[in-house]
């Protein structure tokens, strides 16, 4: 079926646009008591934009009557999640009590979800945990699936929950050995692949994990990645929220998708940045030279310290690790 905004892009869907610019502007003269002049639509012309508006309103009313039913399906199966929430002996209860019994507790924060802590206890042991789900599943199972699904399914979730496991280990070490570093590649290159086969989707950490981790993890210092992590996690969340809100607002995906990548590439294009730090440099001489935007400081005796600011005598311990991590310089 043809969306309405594909609908649009074609010729009867431009020929509508055009009609009804047409038309608003005879409107619009007509309320401010002018002569419609040389904007008047002939009776060929009416017929067709009526005709038009009506496969138009049909289209529209055909899009809102799928998104109200996709809202009333949506209802529905909040409330049966609700229900079953509600029933002691339901699916949804049985695995939190496997869930709690295992020690999986959910976070204070977040909504009450699973946190990270929660999921490293499932990457470390996950047998106990997955043997009981899948005993949940085979004993209400629907009459199509089988048992031989449902018991792969779940070693393969517990093949792909050691092998990540595995991974996340060796980043995390502190003195790895050159034996770890040799076998980084193929841990990494396992665990993708795996996941990539259970879930049929890479996302970007997934993509990072596979491409670039290893890479970084054998160029820096032994010992250094591991407090890196959390930074480059972060920080690739902070640019890519950004970068996205910076685009919400553009309906088609496809479009969406090349303004983010041609950013990103001017981002990381060392020549587009060169360019850019030559032209803020010549900006800022000129305004230097001109006398303008700048801000005469006072003298070093004038400013006074602040009584209640106490000078930072004492590092962290991210710090300390970190100097112990980095290469000595002269």
């Amino acid at each position: 079926m043809q969306t309405v905004n594909a609908w649009k892009q074609t010729a009867d869907g431009k020929e509508r646009s055009k009609l009804l610019t047409r038309k608003n502007k005879i409107d619009d003269r007509m309320k401010a008591g002018e002569p419609a002049g040389n904007a008047y639509l002939i009776v060929e012309e009416v017929e067709r934009y009526q005709h038009i508006v009506n496969v138009s309103s049909q289209m529209c009313n055909t899009r809102d009557d799928l998104k109200a039913e996709k809202m009333k399906m949506k209802d529905k199966l909040d409330a049966y999640q609700r229900k079953h929430k509600l029933e002691p002996k339901s699916v949804h209860n049985e695995i939190e009590c496997i869930a709690s019994n295992n020690g999986l507790d959910h976070g204070a924060t977040f909504g009450g979800k699973y946190n990270g802590k929660v999921a490293r206890k499932v990457m470390e042991n996950p047998e106990p945990i997955y043997d009981g789900i899948r005993n949940i599943l085979l004993s209400n199972k629907a009459p199509h699936i089988t048992n031989e699904y449902i018991t792969t399914l779940c070693m393969k979730v517990v093949d792909v929950m050691r092998s990540w496991n595995k991974f996340f280990s060796l980043l995390q070490q502190k003195a790895p050995t050159e034996a770890d570093r040799a076998i980084a590649d193929e841990i990494a290159q396992s665990a993708v692949s795996k996941h990539v086969n259970l879930v049929k989707n890479a996302t970007p950490k997934v993509h990072i994990a596979g491409v670039h981790a290893v890479d970084q993890y054998l160029r820096v210092r032994p010992g250094l990645v591991r407090l890196l992590i959390e930074h480059w996690v972060e920080r690739n969340h902070q640019e890519g929220y950004k970068t996205e809100q910076q685009f919400r607002h553009e309906p088609k995906i496809e479009r969406k998708a090349e303004f983010i990548a041609a950013k990103l590439q001017k981002k990381h294009n060392p020549e587009i940045q060169q360019q850019i730090t030559q032209v803020n440099k010549s900006s800022k001489k000129k305004c230097t030279l001109l006398g303008k935007y700048t801000r005469k400081r006072p003298p070093a005796e004038a400013i006074s310290p602040s009584p209640t600011k106490q000078p930072r005598t004492r590092r962290s311990s991210f710090e300390l690790e970190l100097d112990m991590c980095l290469p000595v310089t002269n």
